[in-house]
């Protein structure tokens, strides 16, 4: 049987408000998550947010991919 190569996300750039510059964020100090809840008028609501636990600047933060 083949082994499969797969892909994965080591570390993610990002663009850090306190030092004014882009930081690379390890993977273990991410977390992903996302809601949605029902509207009667349009259907839904939701958003998915990556919250950075901890950046170079010593705060954390957190930065909105997607709304709807």
């Amino acid at each position: 049987m083949k082994k499969l190569n797969r892909s994965s996300v080591i570390e993610i750039k990002i663009s850090c408000p306190n030092l004014n510059k882009d930081v690379m964020i390890p993977t273990s100090s991410v977390h992903f998550s996302g809601s949605e809840s029902e509207c009667e008028m349009c259907g839904s609501h939701g958003n998915v947010i990556l919250s950075v636990y901890e950046c170079e600047c010593g705060k954390s933060h957190e930065i909105e991919l997607e709304s709807w």
